[in-house]
């Protein structure tokens, strides 16, 4: 919606994937889906948008799915960035490589004269 296009067309949706695209709150009348064997032609751009809700209607289980799924998947998203979190922050700290530890009074060496 950035781009200021004057229309966005959505098409080739996938029986391996979705029926019909999730529908965002930026679908307004500058755009419109369109499936396999539908002629469009520019003149029907304006028509195209007032379909959706009746796509709506029409797939809204399918619809109703796709949304828990997405939501199913953006809370395993979160808990695997917490577990990763959490893991980070458990892990010991390790001492650089280069810092030479303090020794005791216990552990110096003495010189035999």
């Amino acid at each position: 919606m950035r781009m200021n296009a004057e229309f966005i067309m959505l098409n080739h949706f996938s029986q391996r994937y979705a029926k019909i695209p999730l529908f965002s709150p930026d679908f307004n009348e500058k755009v419109g889906i369109a499936f396999d064997h539908m002629k469009v032609c520019f003149g029907d751009f304006p028509t195209v948008p007032k379909l959706i809700a009746p796509l709506k209607a029409l797939f809204a289980g399918d619809i109703e799915e796709m949304e828990e799924r997405r939501e199913k998947r953006e809370l395993r998203l979160v808990r695997a960035a917490l577990l990763s979190n959490e893991q980070v922050d458990s892990e010991p700290q390790q001492k650089p490589a280069h810092a030479e530890e303090p020794q005791s009074p216990q552990r110096k060496k003495v010189r035999a004269k």
